[in-house]
């Protein structure tokens, strides 16, 4: 009696088969969005067939302009020693420390 061939996850599996084509230079990616980010940086030229937009990403701090959000976040780290500003609602701080007195 032969075993049963072992399970494999979805993403295993997805990263093995690489559904996802660059039609300029025919690299396969796992993702939508890994080969959206290739066609930005590799292919501009290109990006409006795939309908990908190229808004540039600018440092709230020295204005230069990216491609890319993650380089973005990169510039902002490495160069003005901040991470990324966060999005959304901040939380907010709970009462009850050392000291406080009604």
């Amino acid at each position: 009696m032969e075993d049963p061939p072992p399970k494999i996850s979805a993403r295993v599996r997805r990263n093995r088969t690489k559904p996802e084509e660059c039609l300029e230079c025919w690299m396969r990616f796992s993702y939508l969005g890994e080969r959206d980010k290739h066609i930005r940086s590799r292919h501009p030229h290109i990006a409006s067939a795939y309908s990908i937009s190229m808004e540039r990403h600018a440092c709230q701090w020295c204005h230069k302009t990216y491609m890319r959000k993650d380089y973005l976040t990169r510039h902002l780290t490495r160069k003005h020693g901040r991470e990324k500003t966060r999005r959304g609602r901040k939380r907010q701080q709970q009462g009850g420390g050392v000291g406080e007195l009604t």
